[in-house]
């Protein structure tokens, strides 16, 4: 709607040239009397036609006029323009031929603006969302005020419009209105948090739900009424940094710090705001980087420690002998520790870690605040002694060992290390070179402990397994003795006797990683604990191959289950590509269990069991073994 005020001065010019013309015309018509807001409307007498129509002319606005019948009988270059009239077509007609306006979104008529005021003798503006039909059937979305003239008698002698194209600020306020709504979107669904904060007394102004969020409160208006910024902080200098930033430099950007949670618990904030002092408020971005933060500092830690013990790490031992490069009296010790590989294929590397766990909290304890320990290597373990000489660290070596001892009853996880120990010489010696004496030290010892320990882990296998399963050491006599005699029936030479003793008693051993339940279990196996037991070979070669003295019989024990026509397993292997002693131990094996039975298995007698055997030969057994065997039996019985 046009301001009334100045409809008034449009009235008022408008008058003023209708009474030239009239003047002109010589045609009487009074001019005289006061506008209806009581301000005085009539022109100077010297004001002539020419001036006053070139005063509407320069009006930015379309200006309308008609007589008291609702006729126009002047147009202005605007309302020309805006209507597609020129003023010589439009005078005389009905203001709605000329002035035709309908409702935006009914597309309904509007009522003729001259007709209402002529009726009420009141100013009228038009309704919201009018739109001008020029001429030629463009539309144009105005805004409009009509008003009457009167004369000095009061009565109404016609009415003036004046109205302007709103089209243009139409379109800026509907790009204003998407750009607002634009920001509001975009307020509330960013996945930051965005508030407005007073200057004066921090309180929240504007805030979206993400902020809200962040901060434990159950919505945004929640958060608005009761947060408080300085009951957040965590520690409260870093606040006072925070304000001292805006202070300085009127903004703070990528400020980190820890705020508490409506909860009480504690989040990382990426912090950045803007004070705008002159609307007194200060407005700012939070993001939650508590995620980030934690991976930082857990990159961080396993940069430093070992991640399966929790004790540091070589890049560590590194930086700390850097560190202690001007300490004069710095103890080193190098541990690795005794059996691992052996505990890793026998059991699993489940098992080998747990040990390495063990190790790791036997040393920790031990040496406690005196010094740091560390992992720097599979099996291998440091301990850094600051201000210790060489009698402190033999008396943590001597408790290590205790502590060793004392931690399991079981030989196999009995937690061992092979230890070595060396002391700076002064500062003219590296730490590097104190490390190398500590592990050659180390080496020696290991040399001499590694092979009784080993030798303590297979007694101790052996032993599991005759207890988790039915081998007994009878058995084991038994095999020993019938692979012998086929051994010196055969003219094998004392190595090859050796081993095959050994293998009689070792050939099962990989049978200490299946599950006692499937040992012992009296019935069929299910096609999964097949499985399972099929592994055993593979792990018995795992096992003798951990150990130097046994890797002569590591590819008997692997073979063992092969059978002669390649139906065995692990490998299918057929004839003689199956080792010769691997054959014999298959052969007098299933020989003393049929003979003398299993739970799961009534015993056969002799004649029964060479009988299967000749049944199987050159199937399962070696044919060549077979008739060996069954003729030195035979001799026996016969016997």
């Amino acid at each position: 709607m046009i301001v009334p005020g100045i409809v008034l001065v449009v009235v008022g010019f408008v008058l003023g040239y209708l009474a030239a013309r009239l003047r002109a015309d010589r045609a009487p018509f009074s001019t005289a009397g006061t506008a209806s807001n009581g301000m005085a409307y009539l022109p100077h007498p010297y004001l002539n036609q020419e001036w006053l129509r070139i005063t509407l002319q320069s009006i930015g606005d379309g200006v309308i006029a008609t007589d008291a019948e609702g006729n126009v009988v002047f147009l202005n270059d605007v309302a020309e323009r805006l209507t597609g009239w020129t003023t010589a077509e439009a005078v005389g007609r009905p203001l709605t031929q000329v002035f035709h306006i309908i409702n935006e979104h009914t597309r309904e008529l509007c009522a003729d603006p001259a007709q209402k005021v002529i009726a009420t003798g009141m100013v009228h503006g038009l309704a919201n969302h009018t739109v001008l039909v020029r001429r030629d059937g463009k539309e144009i979305v105005i805004a409009d005020s009509a008003a009457p003239i009167q004369d000095d008698q009061g009565r109404i002698v016609g009415v003036v419009l004046v109205f302007r194209d709103e089209t243009e600020k139409r379109r800026m306020e509907a790009k204003l209105r998407i750009s607002e709504e634009t920001y509001r979107n975009l307020f509330h669904n960013a996945q930051v948090g965005l508030f407005r904060s007073r200057i004066s007394d921090g309180a929240i102004l504007e805030a979206n739900h993400q902020i809200a969020e962040m901060f434990g409160y159950t919505s945004r208006q929640e958060f608005m009424a009761e947060f408080v910024a300085a009951d957040h902080y965590v520690d409260p200098e870093k606040r006072q940094e925070m304000l001292r930033l805006l202070n300085e430099h009127g903004e703070v950007r990528h400020f980190e710090a820890q705020f508490r949670r409506k909860d009480g618990s504690i989040i990382w904030m990426l912090f950045s705001a803007r004070l705008y002092p002159e609307q007194g408020w200060l407005e700012g971005v939070m993001e939650d980087i508590t995620s980030r933060v934690e991976a930082e500092e857990r990159l961080r830690y396993l940069s430093y420690h070992d991640i399966l013990t929790g004790l540091y790490n070589r890049t560590f031992m590194e930086e700390e002998l850097g560190r202690l490069a001007d300490e004069p009296i710095v103890s080193i010790i190098i541990g690795d520790v005794n059996g691992l590989k052996l505990i890793n294929d026998a059991f699993g590397h489940e098992q080998g870690d747990n040990l390495l766990v063990k190790i790791a909290e036997i040393l920790t304890q031990t040496v406690g605040e005196k010094g740091t320990v560390v992992r720097f290597g599979g099996d291998e373990f440091a301990i850094i002694l600051p201000n210790q000489g060489p009698e402190e660290a033999q008396d943590i070596i001597k408790e290590i060992r205790r502590c060793c001892r004392a931690s399991s009853h079981h030989t196999i996880m009995m937690p061992s290390l092979a230890l070595g120990m060396a002391t700076r010489k002064g500062l003219d010696e590296p730490l590097r070179r104190v490390v190398r004496r500590a592990e050659d030290r180390m080496y020696s010892q290991k040399l001499i402990e590694s092979s009784s320990h080993r030798s303590a882990i297979l007694a101790s296998l052996t032993s599991t397994l005759r207890e988790k399963s039915f081998e007994t050491e009878e058995h084991a006599q038994r095999t020993r003795k019938l692979a012998l005699d086929i051994g010196k029936a055969l003219g094998l030479g004392e190595s090859d006797l050796s081993a095959l003793a050994l293998l009689a008693t070792l050939h099962d051993i990989g049978k200490v990683a299946v599950e006692d339940s499937i040992l012992r279990k009296p019935g069929p196996l299910t096609p999964q604990e097949w499985e399972e037991i099929r592994k055993h070979p593979e792990v018995g070669y795992r096992i003798t191959l951990a150990s130097p003295e046994l890797t002569s019989i590591s590819e008997a024990i692997l073979a063992h289950h092969e059978w002669w026509d390649g139906t065995g397993y692990p490998r299918g292997l057929k004839g003689e590509e199956i080792p010769l002693l691997a054959r014999i131990i298959a052969l007098v094996d299933a020989y003393d269990v049929m003979t003398h039975g299993r739970p799961y298995r009534q015993a056969m007698t002799r004649e029964q069991a060479v009988q299967e055997m000749t049944r199987l030969a050159g199937r399962q057994f070696d044919p060549n073994l077979v008739e060996v065997f069954t003729g030195m039996l035979a001799e026996e019985m016969g016997a």
